[in-house]
């Protein structure tokens, strides 16, 4: 048992709805942490499966574990209800799905302790797949000016939500999260942080980011983008174009966009795994051409490359 009578530093809040089969390790990674004067605020919002008897079974042996069991009302009613049981200074992201590094906590608490200028700040993440199989490594804009640039343009991922660690003032003087932008909540929330202070992304990878089929970029992009087009609006931004309008929305999207960057940081791996099931899944399709073609140009590009290399060393 963990239990330390100091007041936690690091509020970390997480909600939770019927992750039962991704729970276990996700909660594990935070408990594991190298920092250890933290409170974790998990709120249960009205889960179907076995998720809160798997939270019930962790917070009897760590009572840093705070567990929050109320009626489903989605992301936003969740996040809220979990920040006004949060004490800590700082206040750190995570999502039931996802894995945590181990120095997570203490690199993102040490910056924000060494940089009072800054209010959040994340990190390049691992992108995995929903059997946990790494695709790619993602590394958002890490300066402020970069990060407020692709905001501007309605990339809520210019800082990775679950990845992400905030002055809990800050997230006070915002009065939280907003109901009205269910589904781009996030960027909402950046948008009010941004007068506020400025934004940084560490380059170390400090989260296993899961993708699925399933996940509200993919089933929500549309709605996501109107959301994003109006929200934009009121804050006057006249070069908004939203990259929600090119995301992927079907499966095969989805596996054709894991392909492409796998493919791009020779993941070879990952790339045969999902070329697989686009293969398996619809052989004369758009997307096994596009696979076909993109497979083509890379062996090509890799040709020229050792051609160039071998004549340079003539």
């Amino acid at each position: 048992m963990n239990d330390s009578s100091s007041t936690p530093i690091v509020s970390v809040l997480m909600p939770v709805y019927n992750a039962e089969h991704y729970l276990k390790e996700a909660v594990e990674s935070i408990l594991a942490q190298t920092y250890k004067n933290f409170e974790f605020v998990i709120v249960d919002d009205g889960s179907t499966d076995r998720s809160l008897e798997v939270l019930n079974d962790f917070a009897k042996n760590d009572s840093r574990i705070k567990i929050i069991s109320r009626p489903n009302t989605g992301i936003v009613g969740a996040l809220n209800d979990g920040l006004k049981n949060c004490s800590g200074k700082y206040t750190a992201r995570m999502d039931a799905d996802d894995i945590a590094h181990i120095q997570r906590l203490e690199k993102q608490s040490n910056y924000l302790e060494n940089n009072e200028d800054t209010i959040a700040v994340g990190s390049r993440v691992r992108m995995v797949d929903s059997e946990g199989d790494f695709i790619w490594d993602y590394q958002p804009p890490i300066n402020n000016n970069e990060i407020l640039e692709q905001l501007s343009t309605g990339n809520g991922g210019a800082l990775i939500h679950p990845a992400a660690m905030f002055r809990s003032k800050a997230l006070m003087t915002v009065n939280g999260y907003k109901e009205k932008w269910c589904h781009i909540e996030d960027l909402d929330l950046y948008l009010r942080l941004s007068e506020l202070g400025a934004f940084h992304n560490l380059s170390d990878a400090l989260l296993d980011y899961r993708q699925h089929f399933t996940s509200a970029n993919a089933t929500k992009a549309r709605e996501q983008a109107d959301l994003i087009a109006q929200r934009l609006a009121e804050e006057a931004v006249t070069n908004a174009t939203s990259a929600l309008r090119t995301k992927p929305t079907s499966q095969l999207d989805i596996r054709l966009q894991w392909t492409r960057w796998a493919i791009d940081i020779h993941n070879y791996a990952g790339f045969r795994k999902h070329a697989r099931g686009i293969l398996k899944t619809a052989p004369f399709s758009k997307h096994s051409c596009a696979l076909l073609s993109m497979t083509i140009a890379h062996i090509f590009h890799r040709l020229t490359r050792l051609v160039t290399r071998g004549s340079s060393h003539q």
